[in-house]
């Protein structure tokens, strides 16, 4: 096989040798939205579980955050060796440039190759199995998936759907590994199911679209700015419908393996819901009281929810099943089974 110019002869199974994030200092608080929306604190948390959001700096961008991200879960790797950098983003300052290639140069990943994913919040794993098939299949010996969102820059800030969400970036180098005892690769069961219930139409700055201009009054419905919309309804019917769909598919698969979803060891679900959450929890049989909550504190961070959300628990030990779920604007989800082998 071929890739990037370099023949590899090697074939391994992928695994996620490291994992990286970068949260923002700044926070929206629930009161913030109480005073724009009328939402009540109370009303916020009891429905979502968030209690502040990460916002990105006034002059950052999802580069920024995303390079941060980058270089924790690169560690030591010289980012020169990596063949590929894969960046899932809603959020990406330019159309074109992809947000990849400008983080490819800010980390000197002079040979790779990189490419932007927009599959909404699953994005990132959709990145994840795309790095698994690289290596798996000999074209790739590393690859860097980042996902990095700005998230708070696109919200109607009139608009109580627009509680859910916060700013943040993460990232997971992939490698060659020896294969897992219990599960010699990553399993993945993805889907897209067209669907116009989450749509952004374009993409601006922070400049076009402060939440300091609506604390102050200034009338933003006669501002020429595009804003996200969602039918919270129907996504998470098609989030609770895919999980269902997806993890059967895993068990299947996990037949082969003498395993079933029962020996999963962690869980890590995308958040943008504690009420969601409990219920994917309640369908897998696995206690919440377990799940890494990023949710309170960072609001729904999308394509760096999984990466986060994996380093904010006890770390993952070698030999235990790590399942992931993500769903997202598309309508996009995703699930992906790894046996942790660092």
């Amino acid at each position: 096989m071929v890739g990037n110019g370099v023949n590899f002869v090697n074939f391994a199974q992928a695994e996620i040798r490291s994992l990286g994030r970068a949260i923002p200092a700044r926070r929206i608080t629930n009161k913030e939205w109480e005073d724009l929306t009328g939402a009540a604190p109370e009303w916020i948390i009891s429905n979502t579980g968030i209690e502040t959001r990460a916002r990105i700096g006034a002059e950052e961008s999802t580069v920024d955050l995303g390079l941060k991200a980058a270089r924790e879960a690169l560690g030591d790797f010289d980012a020169a060796a990596l063949d590929f950098v894969l960046v899932a983003t809603n959020s990406q300052p330019y159309l074109f440039p992809s947000t990849a290639s400008l983080l490819q140069k800010e980390l000197g990943a002079v040979r790779a190759t990189s490419m932007d994913l927009q599959a909404g919040c699953t994005g990132w794993l959709y990145g994840l199995r795309l790095a698994t098939s690289l290596i798996e299949s000999g074209q790739a010996q590393s690859v860097l998936v980042v996902g990095t969102e700005a998230l708070t820059r696109f919200l109607n800030y009139h608009d109580r759907n627009g509680v859910l969400f916060g700013d943040g970036a993460g990232a997971a180098l992939v490698l060659p590994g020896h294969g897992g005892s219990r599960l010699p690769s990553p399993l993945f069961a993805t889907r897209t199911r067209p669907s116009l219930c989450m749509q952004l139409p374009s993409i601006y700055q922070e400049h076009l679209n402060a939440m300091e201009d609506y604390q102050a009054g200034r009338d933003m419905s006669k501002v020429d700015r595009p804003i996200p919309t969602m039918d919270g309804k129907q996504a998470l019917k098609l989030a609770l419908e895919l999980f269902d769909e997806l993890t059967g598919e895993l068990n299947e698969a996990l037949k082969s393996h003498g395993l079933s979803l029962r020996d999963v060891d962690r869980f890590v679900p995308h958040q943008t819901s504690t009420l969601i959450i409990q219920a994917l929890c309640k369908r897998l049989g696995y206690p919440y009281e377990e799940v890494p909550l990023v949710l309170p504190e960072l609001g729904g961070i999308s394509t760096a929810c999984l990466a986060t959300g994996s380093l904010a628990g006890p770390a993952f030990k070698k030999g235990e099943l790590i399942l992931y779920y993500s769903y997202g604007a598309g309508f996009t989800a995703g699930a992906a089974l790894f046996e942790w082998t660092v």
